[in-house]
């Protein structure tokens, strides 16, 4: 952090709470470069993670091009999306019998909420959509809340993911890369 000399004179006169205002002021700086990105970081792959398991409860299928339907990372199994993937008969019948989405049929609430699950979740990994998919998996959660069981972890998720809509996938994600070119794209056609 740099001063110029009018800065630096007002730091003069303050003194100690001068410095004591420069200190602060450098700590928030440190939160918004370090901590925040690291934490909307965290927040994606956990609501990732959390949404990839419970679509991999309901899918079957052998794979896009006959990759396997889970790939291994840090000892965690996370699935692909298999193509075609199939939506268990237990699904099926879960949200017949079970869930009673108001207005929905049994089978496009289990196929619809498959399809979202799997691909908010891989778009909150890599962050490529991040308010959109947050806000996808947001109305998910509270369509759960609602309908089938009202835990008090729906809050958690539900105030984690409104952290994603409102902040974004912050500086660790495609969303922050695509805005990077971008933005040099328009710098560059700004100077023709």
């Amino acid at each position: 952090m740099t001063m110029n000399n009018e800065q630096n004179q007002t730091m003069k006169k303050c003194g100690c709470w001068g410095k004591l205002c420069q200190l602060v002021q450098c700590k928030f700086i440190f939160l918004e470069r370090v901590v925040e990105p690291v934490n909307l970081l965290v927040i994606r792959f956990w609501m990732g993670l959390i949404f990839l398991r419970s679509a991999d409860t309901k899918v079957t299928g052998e794979g896009l091009f006959g990759l396997p339907e889970t790939v291994s990372f840090l000892g965690v199994q996370f699935p692909l999306i298999p193509l075609p993937y199939q939506v268990t008969d237990t699904a099926y019948m879960l949200f017949e019998y079970e869930y009673n989405v108001p207005y929905l049929s049994p089978e496009f609430a289990a196929l619809s909420a498959t399809f979202f699950e799997i691909v908010f979740a891989w778009m909150l990994f890599v962050g490529l959509g991040g308010r959109i998919a947050a806000f996808g998996l947001l109305i998910m959660t509270l369509v759960m809340h609602l309908t089938y069981q009202a835990h008090d972890l729906h809050y958690l998720w539900m105030l984690l993911l409104m952290v994603v809509v409102s902040r974004g996938s912050g500086c660790l994600s495609l969303d922050s890369w695509v805005r990077r070119q971008f933005n040099k794209v328009c710098v560059q056609c700004g100077k023709n």
